[in-house]
């Protein structure tokens, strides 16, 4: 009995280590794509790579509650890299008119984003959820939309 608690209790230590260590790695990171993103663009792929990573720190934070974590992650979708200049020309000559819808939803995700971060700073986890339901259907919507027309344009 002794050891079943000694092994409760050092997994708990080490989960609530790890996740301390993962808030203060996550500041820095926010920090450091936020220096990034004043100065630099990306190709569209990677960008969406990293999108794709802090849409998953968002569900993992909303899963063990940590509204650090989710604010961290939400910060960093609202201020992600932009497009660089020449995938974007590609981009708009491949949508044509339909770059207003693409720019629109990326308008959503931005504001989504910045209301998932305002709400984790205040707690509120229902809003966070809320708000985490239009920005994933924003990012499905998008790829259903565009994808299939870009990705062979954009190699």
């Amino acid at each position: 009995m002794k050891r079943v608690k000694l092994t409760i209790t050092i997994t708990v230590m080490v989960f609530v280590s790890l996740t301390a260590m993962s808030c203060k790695d996550s500041k820095k990171e926010q920090s450091n794509a936020h220096d990034k993103q004043l100065t630099e663009s990306d190709e569209l792929l990677p960008i969406m790579y990293r999108l794709m990573a802090d849409m998953k720190q968002i569900n993992e934070g909303v899963f063990i509650e940590n509204y650090p974590m989710i604010d961290s992650a939400a910060y960093r979708i609202t201020h992600h890299l932009e497009i660089n200049p020449g995938q974007m020309q590609i981009i708009k000559k491949n949508l044509g008119e339909d770059i207003q819808e693409f720019v629109r939803i990326d308008m959503v995700v931005h504001d989504r984003a910045a209301a998932i971060s305002k709400a984790a700073q205040q707690n509120k986890m229902s809003e966070i959820l809320s708000q985490y339901n239009i920005l994933q259907q924003s990012c499905v919507n998008c790829h259903n939309q565009f994808r299939s027309r870009l990705r062979n344009k954009l190699q």
